[in-house]
């Protein structure tokens, strides 16, 4: 039962890294996945969330996909 979920746009996702501001475990709506810069391929997505709890609700950020949880 331990299923890998891949995010997509529109998923509900927890925030597992805390940064300035944001403590871990926030909730955010994922919204797009951005391109990468350069001819490198890291292994890893860059994703802009939208925030949806504490008081930095409704406020756009972008994180790695190591740091979401889909939900």
């Amino acid at each position: 039962m331990n299923e890998q979920r891949t995010l997509s746009p529109g998923n509900l996702v927890r925030i597992t890294r805390h940064a300035i501001g944001i403590p871990a475990g926030t909730l955010a709506l994922c919204l797009q996945r951005h391109k990468k810069r350069g001819d490198y391929d890291d292994g890893l997505e860059i994703w802009s969330v939208q925030l949806m709890n504490g008081q930095c609700r409704g406020h756009k950020r972008r994180y790695l996909d190591i740091d979401l949880e889909v939900l």
